[in-house]
C-alpha cells in the first residue's frame, strides 16, 4: 500500500514538540531556540514533508493560483488554450489549476462552489451557462475573465478575439474563391453556448454587408442531411460551409468524403480555432487562428496585474490560416 504523505503532526511527533510549534518553524517564524528549530527540520527532512501550498495559501491570504473552467474536454481547442494559460500564469509565477463544467448547471454551481472555497487569485471562464446577471454577482464575490462572451458593460475582464474582423477575413476569402452560397454550420442544442450567436451574428452582419447570400444549416440535422441538401440545390464548386469550430468542421469534411463531392473545388469549408486537426493533410482546414497565446497573456494579466482599475474588454485580431478546404482550384491527391 501506498504510503500516505507526511503531515506537520507527524513532523511534530517525531521532533517532540507541538504542531503549531512545527507550523512556525517551517515557515521561518516563531520564537524557539536554535536547537528546536533545527530538530523541527531535521524530522521533516527525515519524513520528506511537503508542505500543502493551497493551505498555506489559504492560511495567508495570499494565493497564486488561478482556475480554468472548461465546459466540456472532448474539444482540442480547449488543451491548446489550457496549455497557453499555463505558460503564461507560470511566467509570472502563479500556476493554473483546470476544472470542468460539463455545462451542466448543477455541476457548475458545485463547480464555482469549489473555486470560491479555494480562493484563487482569480478564475477564468471559458465556457459558462451563467446569465448575466448571475456573472454580475460572482464577480463581486471574486476576480473573473471571461472568454465566452461580450457584456454590455464594464464591470468584468472579457478577453476574447473581434468576431466582426474574424467574420470578415472569413466572408470576403469565401467571396474571392467564388463560393456564392454560404452556410453556417452550428453544433447541436446541448452545446449551443453564448459565443456560437455571437459568431453567427458576426457572419450575418458581414456577409449582409458583402452581399453574399448566407442561411443557417439545420443544427438538429446530421451532417451528412445537411450536406446532401446542398448538393442537391447547387452545383458543385458554388457553395462553402462555415463552420462553428473545427471540431464540427471535421464532422462534415468525413460526410464530404462519403459523398462524391471534394472539399474545396466542390465544396468550400472555413472553420474556427486553427487546432491541430485542422492542419492535420487529410483535412487541410482553412481556420481561422485566435491568437491563444495573446489571449492566454493579456487575460493572466488581467487577473494578477490588471492594465487599469476598472474591467475592460480586451479584443484579439484573429488571423485565418488558409488551406485546401476552402480554396476552388486545390487539387486532390
Amino acid at each position: 500500500m501506498k504510503a500516505r504523505p507526511a503531515t506537520q503532526a507527524d513532523v511534530a511527533e517525531l521532533a517532540g514538540v507541538s504542531r503549531g510549534l512545527v507550523s512556525l518553524a517551517l515557515s521561518g517564524g516563531g520564537r524557539m531556540s536554535q536547537h528546536t528549530r533545527e530538530r523541527i527540520l531535521s524530522a521533516a527532512r527525515a519524513l520528506n514533508y511537503q508542505p500543502h501550498s493551497a493551505a498555506a495559501e489559504l492560511a495567508g491570504g495570499d494565493s497564486h493560483r488561478l482556475i480554468l473552467v472548461l465546459p466540456y474536454l472532448d474539444n482540442p481547442y480547449f488543451d491548446q488554450l489550457s496549455r497557453a494559460l499555463r505558460k503564461a500564469a507560470e511566467k509570472v509565477g502563479y500556476s493554473l489549476l483546470v476544472m470542468v463544467s460539463d455545462r451542466v448547471p448543477e455541476r457548475e454551481q458545485e463547480v464555482i462552489r469549489q473555486v470560491l472555497q479555494m480562493r484563487p487569485a482569480g478564475v477564468i471562464f471559458a465556457g459558462i451557462t451563467l446569465d448575466t446577471g448571475a456573472v454580475m454577482e460572482l464577480s463581486q464575490r471574486i476576480n473573473l475573465c471571461l472568454l465566452d462572451r461580450q457584456l454590455g458593460d464594464n464591470t468584468v475582464w472579457v478577453t476574447r478575439m473581434d468576431e466582426i474582423a474574424a467574420a470578415t477575413q472569413v466572408i470576403r476569402h469565401l467571396a474571392e474563391q467564388g463560393y456564392s452560397h454560404l452556410y453556417f454550420a452550428t453544433p447541436t442544442s446541448a452545446r449551443m453556448e453564448p459565443i456560437v450567436y455571437e459568431r453567427l451574428e458576426a457572419c450575418q452582419l458581414v456577409a449582409a454587408q458583402e452581399r453574399v447570400p448566407f442561411k443557417i444549416l439545420k443544427s438538429h440535422w446530421d451532417c451528412q442531411a445537411n450536406l446532401e441538401l446542398l448538393t442537391k440545390s447547387h452545383d458543385a464548386g458554388h457553395c462553402a460551409i462555415i463552420a462553428f469550430n473545427d471540431l464540427l468542421a471535421i464532422d462534415y469534411a468525413a460526410a464530404v468524403y462519403r459523398s462524391d463531392w471534394r472539399m474545396g473545388p466542390d465544396v468550400g469549408m472555413v472553420s474556427y480555432d486553427n487546432t491541430r486537426m485542422a492542419a492535420h493533410p487529410e483535412f487541410a482546414l482553412s481556420s481561422i487562428d485566435q491568437n491563444l497565446e495573446k489571449m492566454a497573456a493579456l487575460s493572466v494579466k488581467a487577473l494578477v496585474d490588471p492594465p487599469s482599475p476598472a474591467p475592460q474588454m480586451q479584443l484579439i485580431e484573429p488571423f485565418l490560416q488558409v488551406r485546401a478546404s476552402s480554396l476552388r482550384s486545390a487539387t486532390t491527391s
